[in-house]
């Protein structure tokens, strides 16, 4: 005996019709949804520059980080200066290793998220952050995230000496 949520199953499916053949016996051709509009189940790689901007200013929080890898930085941009960004779309591209450069540097200039501190933070230790806007970022950090700025090998050479000699200036300016 099947439990009756089993048997449910099994009589909704038996009262469904059978999709249609063509007259060549293919299975029937999928019609587009919408009028157009970009299909949520086609992988993000194989859409136009027109589609992936349009999904990166209204796709959800998924697709956006799928996007913000994309080797085009129009399309990386866009997605940061989407309106349906939040801080935890903004705090999870920050920490991303595989997020464009171009991206990295806009939401560095987005006063809005780079005056956060946990962001600011992360993208101050994100090796694809680029080493300029990294420097901007350093005035805002705590004494110990720059020592551990300082020591890390995973950022670029000029972000770790710039972050011991500001810590040296802080040091020297509590002294006096």
């Amino acid at each position: 005996l099947r439990n009756p949520r089993q048997a449910r199953r099994s009589r909704a499916r038996a009262r469904r019709p059978a999709p249609r053949r063509a007259a060549s016996g293919a299975p029937p051709a999928a019609a587009p949804k919408g009028g157009g509009k970009v299909a949520k189940r086609r992988p993000i790689g194989s859409l136009s520059l027109k589609e992936q901007l349009f999904l990166a200013a209204g796709g959800n929080q998924r697709q956006q980080l799928a996007l913000v890898c994309s080797p085009t930085g129009a399309v990386a941009c866009a997605v940061i200066n989407s309106p349906r960004m939040n801080e935890n779309t903004a705090l999870s591209i920050a920490n991303m290793p595989t997020a464009n450069g171009e991206a990295l540097r806009e939401l560095v200039g987005q006063r809005r998220y780079s005056f956060q501190y946990p962001i600011a933070r992360t993208l101050a230790f994100n090796p694809k952050t680029p080493p300029g806007s990294v420097i901007e970022l350093l005035p805002r950090l705590k004494d110990n995230d720059l020592k551990s700025l300082s020591r890390s090998t995973g950022v670029a050479d000029t972000v770790r000496s710039t972050a011991a000699r500001m810590l040296a200036q802080r040091e020297e300016k509590r002294k006096l």
